[in-house]
């Protein structure tokens, strides 16, 4: 049975083996979780989709941190199918080897999860004491062996009762941060070699976790530094690596929203802050940036001040109409361009100015209690939905995640009279629905799918990249605490033999483990 060789195997106990050569495959995605427990342990989530055009694929190694890991908490899959076994590795000193049912053969595409509890990899801050540091390297590969472009995203969590104020990154900022049930993520996400190594770093509160290692002296650090160097220099690369991480909450982490106001707002409060608009009550939910923009866009139809003239593109047109503007409706409305688009600068303008005006007004006032407030009033709209004053509080349907299902069920009995504001928003020509009765009337059912789908339109189509918008917000109204020094001395990832570890605890690895 062939067998693909671990990149880090030296000459010394290479001797006599002679590699196979048409080893060959790409490295589409390569994924990586490492979650920061209070015990003082990481769980380390790996996997790899790789596509094979060499000899199939029948062993993987998969390098780990240190010799600290827990081997009977290690799961693994091979697309989707419990492999045949996984054990310590005889190709790596530090890894495991994971041996699938079936070998993948050459022109196949496949994915190996890896998943395992790790310790040690918790070290004390070099620059502030009161702080814990993590370091980790996603596994990368054989340079003569791996080719293409890899699309990496590495994912730090930490516990979830740190606040997202509380951890630090090292030198690289996160492509994305982000407060979720189980704590706040770091999101590290771009293109790169799959045959080089990228390591990323940050730091946490020490009291959140236990455990934590005492960095070696500075004499410690410099024969390990040489060490490192040393063996780094000997030429015993010679096979090929493969290892690494996806974890089933890939597809979930995309949904997930950036907190744009600090954790500190409404904390100390303890009134209800009433008199709240939309718009703002958006922002203190914390809706995604784009559909905070749509309330507002929204609220301008029906006022008269803006028409839609196309959807997708989204043009606007504004209008003049008498009544008075938020001070936040005239900054929107100057975000539209000669060609009716929204600039992406102006409408980032306008959410930071209105996330600012939403901290400060919540200043005295308790968060938790205002928006239990809002969600009542939210209620209340959906209760009067059902009668013929439905367009009262309608505005703040709008705020409700499971709008677009409610809606249907709630309007889907009768007939509806079209507001006022209807041509506005729905371009002339898709103004009346085909089955629309005499009158300006349409069945509740077509009207409900109508303003679910133009109100997903607006949010989705108001500027080009919802993503960047969300990330140049954020940064400005919530940025990343950063460490100075990025202190810390521990790794992860790679291969798990001792020939390139510089850093002090030597926990990062030197290439990544597989055959």
């Amino acid at each position: 049975m062939r067998k693909i060789l671990p990149a880090m195997l030296c000459l010394l106990g290479a001797a006599g083996f002679l590699p196979a050569q048409n080893y060959a495959f790409q490295v589409p995605l390569n994924e990586s979780h490492v979650f920061v427990q209070a015990d003082g342990a990481c769980r380390i989530e790996y996997a790899i989709t790789f596509a094979n055009q060499g000899d199939p694929i029948d062993v993987v190694d998969v390098g780990l941190p240190n010799k600290r890991y827990r081997l009977n908490t290690a799961e693994a899959s091979f697309d989707g199918r419990p492999v045949a076994s996984i054990a310590p590795s005889s190709y790596i000193s530090i890894g495991v080897e994971v041996k699938p049912v079936e070998a993948l053969p050459g022109g196949a595409t496949g994915t190996l999860t890896f998943s395992i509890l790790q310790d040690g990899m918790l070290y004390r801050d070099d620059d502030d004491k009161a702080y814990a540091s993590v370091r980790f390297s996603p596994t990368w590969f054989g340079g003569g062996f791996a080719s293409g472009t890899t699309r990496y995203r590495v994912h730090f969590h930490f516990p979830s009762a740190m606040g997202p104020d509380e951890p630090r990154y090292h030198k690289t900022e996160p492509s994305s941060v982000w407060r979720d049930d189980g704590g706040v993520v770091y999101l590290y996400e771009f293109d790169g070699k799959p045959s080089i190594q990228y390591t990323f770093g940050a730091s946490l509160p020490a009291q959140y976790v236990v455990n934590i290692q005492e960095p070696p002296g500075k004499v410690a650090r410099f024969f390990a530094a040489l060490g490192g160097f040393i063996a780094g220099s000997i030429p015993c690369c010679f096979f090929l690596a493969i290892g690494g991480l996806i974890t089933l909450g890939v597809v979930a982490s995309h949904k997930r929203k950036l907190k744009y106001l600090p954790a500190t707002i409404g904390v100390e409060g303890v009134e209800v802050k009433r008199g709240l608009t939309v718009p703002e009550v958006a922002c203190l939910m914390e809706l995604p940036v784009n559909k905070v923009l749509a309330a507002i866009l929204f609220g301008l139809i029906k006022k008269g001040r803006a028409r839609i003239v196309s959807e997708k593109p989204l043009r606007i047109e504004p209008l003049e109409a008498p009544g008075d503007l938020a001070v936040y409706e005239a900054e929107f409305l100057k975000s539209i361009q000669d060609d009716q688009t929204v600039s992406p600068k102006e409408a980032e303008e306008v959410m930071v100015k209105l996330i600012t005006r939403t901290r400060d007004a919540m200043k005295g006032f308790n968060r938790k209690k205002t928006l239990a407030y809002y969600q009542s009033i939210i209620a209340k709209a959906w209760e009067q939905m059902k009668g013929s004053d439905w367009q009262e509080g309608f505005d703040y349907l709008l705020l409700d995640k499971e709008a677009d299902r409610k809606l249907p069920e709630v309007m889907g009995g009768r007939a509806v009279v079209l507001p006022g504001w209807w041509g506005h928003y729905r371009p002339t020509h898709r103004q009346t629905p085909a089955g629309a009765g005499t009158g300006g009337s349409i069945p509740g059912r077509d009207f409900a799918h109508q303003m679910a789908s133009g109100v997903e339109g607006m949010a989705n189509n108001i500027v080009g990249s919802v993503s960047s918008l969300a990330q140049k917000v954020t940064g400005r109204t919530n940025p990343v605490p950063v460490s100075s020094g990025g202190g810390g001395r521990s790794g992860g990832g790679g291969g798990g033999c001792a020939c390139a570890c510089a850093c002090a605890g030597c926990a990062c690895a030197c290439a990544g483990g597989g055959r």
